[in-house]
């Protein structure tokens, strides 16, 4: 086996890890089609340096807090959450429902801060998780303002995921009222959620983050999502100057700063 495909396998069997939670030798075999031993090689290596762990009651394995840790080192560098989460959560006090923070992945947006609704039911949201960009209103935030070609490419990537658009024609009008509006407003009746978000620009017009607030559409109708879009905007639009003001002043001289119930789901 070639350096470059032990690689491309431990990372096949990370992803599975967390995707599938505590998973033993065999079964990640099966979903990963390679051989047990392969498997249980590539599980001690990552042992050993601490990314995976085993638990000893029932030897499956599971990812360890390190992967945790090096993860923040994005976030850390960008500030994007730290800046954001006061603004969240003064918004969240204001509108009642739940308010989530994400970052473009590739052709996805990955969440990376929410602040839960008051209200039993409302949207869940997992820190980490990845949707794709083109059917979910922060996503279409971050990709709207993306050169054409890099746009075409996600959307032809995501046309085959669930509420997608189902061609690149339509995706680009989507992506084109986004940019008219200012935000995004996606409804998704058979989740019962509705989400509207809006983007987090850096100095140069980049969209670094997309800021959403989403509920149950029976509580959370397109309607009102419209009307509360001034506000968000307006929320957008202090997080992003204050975001370009302190990357605009670095602090080292080197222009880098360094009990609920979930009963809906849908996506942002």
């Amino acid at each position: 086996m070639s350096g470059v495909q032990s690689v491309a396998r431990a990372m096949a069997v990370l992803e599975e890890l967390a995707q599938s939670g505590a998973t033993g030798v065999n079964e990640l075999a099966r979903k990963l089609d390679l051989a047990p031993s392969t498997v249980q090689r590539l599980l001690g290596a990552l042992s050993e340096v601490g990314v995976v762990e085993q638990d000893p009651s029932d030897r499956s394995y599971r990812v360890a807090l390190r992967l945790f840790q090096w993860g923040q080192a994005p976030m850390r560098r960008l500030r994007l959450r730290e800046l954001a989460k006061p603004h969240m959560q003064e918004l969240a006090a204001e509108v009642g429902e739940t308010i989530a923070l994400g970052v473009l992945d590739g052709a996805h947006v990955m969440h990376v801060e929410w602040i839960p609704a008051r209200h039993l039911v409302h949207p869940r949201i997992n820190i980490g998780e990845r949707t794709p960009a083109i059917s979910s209103s922060m996503g279409q935030c971050l990709i709207a303002w993306l050169p054409q070609r890099q746009r075409l490419d996600i959307a032809m990537e995501a046309a085959a995921s669930a509420g997608s658009p189902s061609d690149p024609a339509a995706a680009e009008d989507v992506l084109a009222t986004v940019r008219a509006r200012g935000f995004a407003v996606v409804a998704d009746p058979r989740a019962n959620v509705c989400t509207i978000a809006v983007p987090l620009r850096a100095r140069d017009g980049q969209a670094v983050g997309a800021l959403g607030i989403g509920g149950p559409q029976t509580r959370f109708p397109i309607d009102h999502a419209m009307s509360i879009a001034p506000r968000l905007i307006e929320v957008g639009a202090a997080i992003s100057d204050y975001y370009g003001t302190l990357l605009a002043v670095p602090a080292n001289g080197s222009g880098v700063l360094t009990g609920e119930v979930h009963d809906s789901t849908g996506t942002f």
